[in-house]
């Protein structure tokens, strides 16, 4: 959901910035800079937003659970079952 508010923030203000510039004529140069950096301040809240929910659906995946793992990598439950199980030990010590 954040990546996809950032996304939104990202077309919205870029779109806002295409239009105020396509209509500068009618503005002062003021009012153009104050709308510039208020947009860009917005930008910035929007590339935010996309970097924290890339970090958070990444963290997400990374803790998913064995067989969800599976699914998507076509391991079955059963062999990740076995992959965590220590190697047995031959009578003597030996693996």
């Amino acid at each position: 959901m954040l990546v996809a508010l950032g996304v939104f923030q990202l077309w919205l203000w870029g779109t806002r910035i295409a239009n105020l510039l396509g209509e500068t004529g009618s503005f002062s140069a003021a009012f153009v800079a104050v709308h510039l950096a208020l947009y860009g301040a917005a930008i910035g809240a929007g590339v935010l937003l996309v970097v924290l929910g890339g970090r958070h659906l990444a963290e997400v995946r990374s803790a998913a659970s064995p067989a969800d793992r599976a699914r998507t990598d076509g391991t079955t439950p059963s062999d990740l079952d076995h992959a965590d199980a220590a190697p047995q030990q031959a009578p003597g010590g030996r693996p």
